[in-house]
């Protein structure tokens, strides 16, 4: 989060651990503009899920984890492409645009350790994921 402050970016709401949907409500009620959290997998390296069911897909959430999944594959060696829609909870609940981003399988301890090395340049990736986004829908 320090290295998102340094880059410029205003982190208004900040949680560790607690339940996915207590998460969505509190950024709901402080009418955040868009919500990622940062993760450790249980299976995916480097990977970024955004609010998708049958019936809707969110768009912007898409275009976030997209370019944050772009960003962060020149970090940690993962498909650039790798995004995915799903219905968790934090996506679910929250009324504005949502990513969760899984950066590496909990039982990687190499993939830790990188994560631990290169924190700055990760945060550095995430705010250009976000910023290409901002500034994209700013142009529209």
């Amino acid at each position: 989060i320090k290295e998102l402050f340094e880059l410029g970016m205003k982190v208004p709401l900040y949680c560790e651990g607690g339940e996915q949907t207590d998460i969505a409500t509190q950024a709901n009620e402080n009418n955040i503009d868009f919500l990622f959290s940062i993760t450790p997998s249980f299976s995916a390296t480097g990977r970024c899920i955004f609010f998708s069911n049958s019936r809707y897909r969110s768009l912007v959430g898409a275009g976030l984890a997209g370019t944050i999944q772009h960003e962060l594959s020149k970090i940690l060696k993962s498909d650039p492409d790798d995004i995915v829609g799903r219905m968790y909870p934090l996506l679910r609940s929250s009324k504005m645009p949502s990513v969760i981003i899984e950066l590496c399988d909990t039982s990687d301890i190499s993939m830790i350790k990188l994560i631990r090395e290169q924190s700055t340049q990760i945060a550095s990736a995430i705010a250009k994921g976000i910023d290409a986004v901002v500034t994209q829908t700013d142009r529209i």
